[in-house]
Order: structure tokens, then sequence, then C-alpha cells
């Protein structure tokens, strides 16, 4: 997710200075979202007959692949197509999804460790605008003209996900050469209780109703990031310094409403209360937005609709 971070911030600004149309700019953003929602099915179902280690590291490669099928493209549909790949290997964010699922027991324990795992994810987003921001200004001072300075930030995206991959490889080889742990007996007092991790199967409504507002949410934070870029560059007068600090401080907002929200409302109003909580908040921050562009309000505005974002995409 580092290197979502990085390309939600700099793609739209740096397509749009080399006079790529509004399609052209869309198609890049949205690629990823389309290639994610297209194949995470397929790639998680992959992971439950392969194993989700095994896929997760997968993940990692074409997640470095892609950073690098992008930092050498010099068309739009040569980015298009690294973000392609972008999305078809951030399936392991719900691959991670499933095997907490699986290793966690129902309850308040399973919804704390989905907050946290979803904060990690978004904790790529936080990181990767600023760290687009500080290298983009390391390199410009270097003398590298601006095309090489994004070029090169997703270089370093590619590589960070190529270091994750590479430590994965040395932590597995020291559990394979620790002596195993014996299995802990049902009396133990860490032990779940049998039965305590199982399947909630939901009926068919209630899934394509789920789906639909998992589109719903991921199609507002395609309206408060990719696309808010290219409004804030055009109604706001912001460079890409301003940019980047905003949308490192909303996906900062975003996970802090996962680790410290979320879990209170489960607990209190349950899953489906407080994802009616999140649309709403989603909602209204959008609409605000879009209409105040004075400040402190435009902010405000802006930082209910991550919050929005959070909760809701956690709670369903």
């Amino acid at each position: 997710m580092l290197g979502e971070g990085v390309a939600i911030s700099t793609i739209p600004l740096h397509l749009a200075r080399y006079g790529a149309t509004p399609i052209q700019i869309g198609s890049a953003t949205s690629a990823f979202s389309v290639a994610q929602m297209l194949c995470c099915p397929l790639v998680v179902a992959a992971s439950s007959r392969l194993g989700r280690a095994r896929v997760l590291r997968a993940c990692l490669a074409g997640a470095t692949a892609a950073g690098l099928v992008i930092a050498l493209s010099s068309t739009t549909n040569g980015v298009i197509l690294g973000r392609l790949l972008g999305g078809v290997f951030a399936a392991s964010v719900p691959v991670s999804q499933a095997a907490v699922a699986e290793i966690m027991p129902q309850g308040r324990e399973a919804s704390q460790a989905l907050a946290r795992l979803s904060a990690a994810a978004n904790s790529g987003v936080v990181l990767g605008p600023a760290l687009a921001a500080v290298l983009q200004g390391l390199f410009a001072r270097l003398g590298l003209a601006a095309d090489l300075c994004v070029r090169a930030a997703f270089v370093a995206s590619a590589l960070v996900a190529l270091a994750v991959l590479a430590l994965d490889g040395a932590a597995c080889a020291r559990l394979n050469a620790a002596p195993p742990a014996p299995p802990p007996s049902a009396s133990s007092p860490g032990a779940p209780a049998r039965g305590a991790v199982r399947r909630r199967l939901l009926p068919a409504r209630a899934q394509l109703l789920l789906r639909t507002v998992a589109l719903g949410v991921g199609w507002s934070l395609t309206l408060s990031v990719s696309t808010y870029s290219l409004f804030a560059y055009r109604m706001l007068g912001w460079a890409q310094p301003q940019l980047s600090a905003m949308l490192s401080a909303g996906a900062a907002v975003t996970v802090g409403a996962q680790l410290l929200l979320v879990p209170r409302l489960l607990a209190a109003w349950g899953e489906r209360r407080t994802c009616a909580v999140g649309l709403v908040c989603v909602s209204a921050g959008l609409c605000g937005l879009s209409r105040v562009v004075s400040q402190p309000f435009h902010h405000c505005f802006y930082f209910l609709n991550r919050v929005g974002s959070g909760i809701a995409d956690t709670s369903t």
C-alpha cells in the first residue's frame, strides 16, 4: 500500500503536466481499483488452496514489479498497465484479512485484529504521499528533472516492497530452523474454545448489500484521493507539497479512526449501526468539501469524510 500512497499523490498531477486528458487520468486512477475488484476474489480463493503466506509473498513480488513498470513507462498506457498490476497484487490486504479471520475467534478480539490490520494497510497511504514529496524534493536538489523525480519515487516504493519480501524470507528461515512449539491444549489459558472459530454464512441478499456498501466506500475513497488531487490543484491552487501533506493527514485520520473509534463503536452499536454512521460521515464530508472551499471548514469536511471511510470500511 506504500506504492499506492505514492501513486495517488503523484500520478494525477504527473500525467496532467504531460497533457493527459481527463479520461486518461481517470483510467490510470481507476485501473488499480478495477483490477483489485476483479482479481481480489480470485487471489483470495487461490490463497485458500495454495496457502496464505505463499500468496502474500507473490503479492509483494507483484507490487515490486508494478512500481518498476510505472517508473520505466514513458507513456500513459504504460502507467495504466502498472496500475493494473498494482491492483491485482493489492489482494495482499484481503488475503491478510482472511488469515486473521481464520486465526482469531469471533467477537471483540476479531474486530480489534481486523481494525489493526486495516490501520496497518492504510499506514502505507499515510506515508506514501509524504514519502513521495520528500523524495521528489531530495531528487530535485540533486539536479534530476521533475519527470525523473516522480519515476525515482516509484523505484523507491518498489524497493520497499522488495525489502519486505526479503525480510519475510529471512523470518521464515529462522522459524523453520527453530524447533516446533507444542500445540496448545484445550485446557491452556490461551487456547480458544473448541468451535470458537467458525464461518458465519450470510444470505445472498446480505452479501449483495455488503458488496454494494464496499463498492460505495471504495468509490468515495477514489473521490477523496485521486479526484480530489485534481480538484485541489485546479480549484484551490495547491501544489504537490500541499496536496501530499493533505492526503497524508487524511490517511492518518483514517488510521486513527480505525484504531481508536471502530472497536468502541462496534462494541457499543454493532456492525450495522457502525457502518451506517460511517456512511453518513462519508456522505456529509464529500458534499461539504465539494461546496465549501474556505478554511478551516474545508479541512473539517475532508477529515470527516476520511473518518467515515475508515469506520464504514472496517465495519463492513
